[in-house]
């Protein structure tokens, strides 16, 4: 008998989409089915036109990535739906979720063979395409803790050359490429460089979180004219079973040496950013090493 879905209700604590993310990624793990409803409650409308909360195109995205990962059946799965049944399909099989290359599909990961060896998974790929500058760091955030547990065999994926599964010649993890389209720096969202700097550095030192390498192709924005980029995320997930050290945080030691990133329209506008930061900056922290490894034009005079 199938377990009884999980009721959770949109509007709890600030009522943003911070619960929808976690709820769904942990419901693709644990294969415990949800059902959320009041979605974003407490999230305004920029527009008047617009219903406020609800799902938006970011939610969506990873809602739908987790939905295919998972083989879950879904209800409500819609922009703007305010209310969402997410039902994982009980211990799903990780080859069903490969793809064979040309085949268009459900299917969300492709993979990507060694050279010499056709058999041999080296790598498996999966992109996420948004058509507006919702925020990847967002969208990574719920897909993390799936991309990380839900670690695949590498055998019996491959296809052969005729697209029948090839035989099962490798064992354990393959590295996960993660491409994600839509925004970099959004308002109100956290920014790539707090992902890549602050975020991943924290979980790979402090949590035990394997390294996790980020490549920006192309900055996305939500201000200026609306832009969407690419970033590219390459990881090992852990291998199946395993479980997280205990961990805390009592202790952040002190701090001696920052680092800001820059971005700016032009020189000028960068040149005075860079001193009035510094100023404030060892106005409090008077010892502290400043660094500047991230100076970027950002061609557009709304965009900081």
């Amino acid at each position: 008998m199938p377990p009884k879905a999980l009721n959770l209700d949109g509007r709890t604590l600030e009522g943003g989409g911070q619960l929808l993310r976690l709820a769904v990624s942990l419901s693709a793990l644990t294969y415990l089915p949800i059902s959320i409803f009041s979605i974003r409650a407490n999230r305004a409308s920029r527009r008047a036109s617009q219903p406020a909360g609800g799902l938006k195109a970011a939610h969506l995205a990873a809602v739908e990535w987790l939905a295919q990962a998972s083989q879950a059946e879904t209800t409500g799965m819609k922009k703007t739906s305010s209310e969402l049944d997410f039902r994982p399909l009980q211990r799903g099989s990780f080859a069903r979720e490969t793809k064979k290359k040309g085949v268009k599909g459900t299917e969300i990961w492709e993979d990507v063979c060694d050279s010499v060896d056709r058999f041999t998974v080296v790598r498996r790929e999966t992109e996420i395409q948004l058509d507006s500058p919702g925020s990847v760091c967002l969208i990574l955030q719920a897909i993390l803790p799936y991309l990380l547990f839900h670690s695949p065999d590498a055998a019996g994926s491959a296809m052969d050359g005729t697209g029948d599964m090839a035989q099962e010649t490798t064992t354990g993890s393959v590295p996960l490429r993660v491409t994600i389209n839509g925004g970099t720096n959004v308002s109100k969202s956290p920014s790539i460089e707090y992902i890549s700097q602050v975020l991943i550095p924290m979980l790979v030192k402090k949590v035990g979180v394997p390294p996790i390498s980020t490549q920006i192709i192309k900055r996305g924005w939500s201000s200026g004219r609306a832009d969407v980029g690419t970033v590219q995320f390459d990881l090992m997930p852990f291998p199946r079973r395993s479980r997280l050290s205990a961990f805390h945080f009592t202790d952040r030691g002190e701090v001696t040496k920052m680092h800001v990133s820059l971005l700016a329209s032009d020189s000028a506008a960068r040149s005075t950013l860079k001193r009035v930061v510094t100023e404030r900056l060892l106005a409090r922290h008077p010892d502290v090493e400043i660094l500047f490894p991230i100076e970027e034009d950002t061609k557009n005079g709304a965009r900081l």
